[in-house]
This record gives C-alpha cells, sequence and structure tokens, in this order.
C-alpha cells in the first residue's frame, strides 16, 4: 500500500515494487494449497429475516421460533444439516430445556442436524453467545457448542462497565452483558467434516480463524446477524470480509444470517450462491470440503510483521543516510 501510494505521489522507484507485489497476489492466487475431501454434504442455510426491533421482544419470540421451524420442517431428512443463523432462537438455553429437546429429537430422528445460534448462560452469572449443534445425538444434553471468543465493544459488552453505566441508559445497551468464551475451543463437526466456527464480528479477525485450522478442517461455518446494520452498505461490506477469510484458509464457507447476505462461498473468495437480502428463504447448497492448510494458516501474520519490521529498519537507515548528505551539503556551501 504504501509502495502504490508513494508511486501515485511520483516516486517512481516504487512503482516496481508496487506491481511485483500486484503480481505475486494475482499469481498466488491461483495456487491451490488446499484439495477435495471427501464427498460433498447438502446443506440448508436458513434466513428468517426477523426484524430487529421485534427479534428481542419477549412477546414475539415464540413466533420467531415458530419462523425458523417452518421454513426448516421441509428439508428435515431431505438435506445433510441446516444451519440457522446467530442468535436466531431469541433465548437462553437453559431457559427452554423442552424447545431444545424437540429440536433435538427432530433433527436425530431425521438425520439432519441443526445448527443454530442462540444464548447460554453459566452457574457463575456469566453469560455467552454461541452456537449450538443439535441432532448428532438422541441426548441433547451431548449437543456440540461453540462461544463466541471476541465480543463486539458497545454491543454485546461495555468496557468498564461498572464506571461507564453510572452514567445512564446510554451504557444500559440490552444484550450486553455477554463473557467472552474459551481459547482452544475445538471445531463444530458436520458429520465426520470439523468446520471452523465463527459469529458476526468474529469474521473480522484473520488469525482468530486460523488458530482454529487444520489439515482436517473441512471448511468454515460462520452465522451472523447483521440487521443492525439496517438499509445501509453495512452486510455487503461484511459479507466482503467473510470472504477474505475463505481465501486466506482455501476452505469454502457456509454462512447464515438473519436478513443477508446469506451466501455459500468458495475457497477462493467467489460467492458461489447466495439469497437476496431481506426475504425469508432457505438456500440449498452443496458444501465439498477440503483439506491441507495456506501459507497464512500456518505462519499467520508473522511475515508482515517481518516485512513491517524490515521496511523500519530500511526506512532509519535512508534517513539516517539523507541526513549525512545534507550536513555534507552544508558544509561546502558558499
Amino acid at each position: 500500500a504504501a509502495a502504490a501510494a508513494l508511486a501515485a505521489r511520483r516516486v517512481y522507484t516504487c512503482l516496481p515494487v508496487a506491481g511485483a507485489i500486484l503480481a505475486a497476489g494475482i499469481l498466488l492466487h491461483g495456487i491451490a494449497f488446499t484439495t477435495l475431501q471427501g464427498p460433498r454434504l447438502q446443506v440448508g442455510l436458513v434466513q428468517g429475516n426477523i426484524e430487529q426491533r421485534l427479534k428481542w421482544d419477549p412477546g414475539f419470540a415464540g413466533e420467531v421460533v415458530a419462523t425458523y421451524w417452518e421454513l426448516s420442517r421441509p428439508h428435515l431428512g431431505k438435506l445433510d444439516a441446516l444451519v440457522w443463523p446467530e442468535a436466531a432462537l431469541p433465548l437462553f438455553l437453559e431457559d427452554a430445556p423442552e424447545l431444545i429437546s424437540d429440536l433435538n429429537t427432530a433433527a436425530a430422528a431425521s438425520s439432519t442436524p441443526i445448527l443454530t445460534g442462540l444464548q447460554r448462560h453459566d452457574g457463575d452469572g456469566h453469560a455467552y453467545n454461541i452456537i449450538l449443534g443439535l441432532g448428532a445425538s438422541a441426548d441433547p444434553e451431548l449437543a456440540q457448542v461453540y462461544d463466541k471468543r471476541i465480543l463486539v465493544p458497545l454491543g454485546e459488552y461495555v468496557p468498564y462497565a461498572s464506571f461507564f453505566r453510572q452514567f445512564g441508559n446510554m451504557f444500559n445497551i440490552p444484550m450486553s452483558s455477554f463473557s467472552e468464551g474459551a481459547a482452544g475451543q475445538r471445531p463444530l463437526r458436520l458429520g465426520a467434516v470439523p468446520l471452523i466456527p465463527a459469529i458476526c464480528y468474529e469474521s473480522v479477525f484473520p488469525t482468530l480463524l486460523a488458530e482454529m485450522d487444520s489439515e482436517s478442517a473441512g471448511g468454515i461455518l460462520m452465522v451472523s446477524n447483521d440487521a443492525w446494520f439496517g438499509d445501509t452498505r453495512g452486510p455487503l461490506e461484511h459479507l466482503v470480509i467473510a470472504r477474505m477469510r475463505s481465501m486466506e484458509l482455501q476452505k469454502p464457507q457456509l454462512r447464515a444470517t438473519n436478513n443477508g447476505v446469506t451466501a455459500l462461498i468458495g475457497p477462493f473468495g467467489g460467492i458461489e450462491r447466495r439469497l437476496p437480502q431481506n426475504e425469508r428463504g432457505v438456500l440449498e447448497v452443496e458444501l465439498q470440503p477440503r483439506q491441507g492448510a495456506t501459507p497464512y494458516s500456518r505462519l499467520g501474520n508473522l511475515p508482515l510483521y517481518a516485512l513491517a519490521l524490515a521496511s523500519l529498519l530500511l526506512s532509519l537507515a535512508m534517513a539516517r543516510r539523507e541526513g549525512r548528505n545534507d550536513a555534507l551539503r552544508r558544509l561546502v556551501r558558499p
């Protein structure tokens, strides 16, 4: 970026550097570091399109659950899995044991697991934003759980809450008392295929997903609720960010959202299928798992840090030499 900016300012010695970086990126983009893994999976991505102003209304919770169930029911027994978006169930896991048991029974009986977003709390007063995997076992107690690890500031938690919440309702935000999930969580499994989970804001952090990647991880599972963005470009920008995560790891991505953009993203970042925004529907896709690891998955940001350090040392050396030249010019000036 610096080389391109300097070239634009007519420092043409930087133009070959910018060109070399661009050419390398184009060439590397076509190199496959991962390979096909196992059979394709038939998955339904469910987009409920629940209005944000109603989503957390306790009186509307039954209608939200009914919406996702009615969209999903025709696909039970026909697909390998169904994915519901972030907080599709606007309730806490421990507060709805009968509903969770019924969903788990239906998913297990039809051999169509349901992976859904909701919340949970533990006995120590901590709440978590989670992905819950139902249907892998007849016992709902054995359901897979992923706790969100990076939270949205002033959305899911208030920094220094004990101080700021003294200033009134501006900092008393609903659903803003979540805790961070533990590091070192395992990928969620869809049958025999491990999937790297991510919830909403976590898509912004490339190293977070890379930490859970492995040779055997077959893809990425990302759920989100982008209704917060309203009628803006936010959901489209969030989609572009999600595409980068697939490009970095060369793994396909199942992306289920409340109101868009719900999509299947290919291992090289292309959008293979998507649903229109702000519509209810189920996007049926074929997930082709992949195995292997990219250089970014193995090395993370270490090459970037090395280049940044090298650039800094080079700039200091050039500035020092320029300073000596200035001193010599002053000495010979009449």
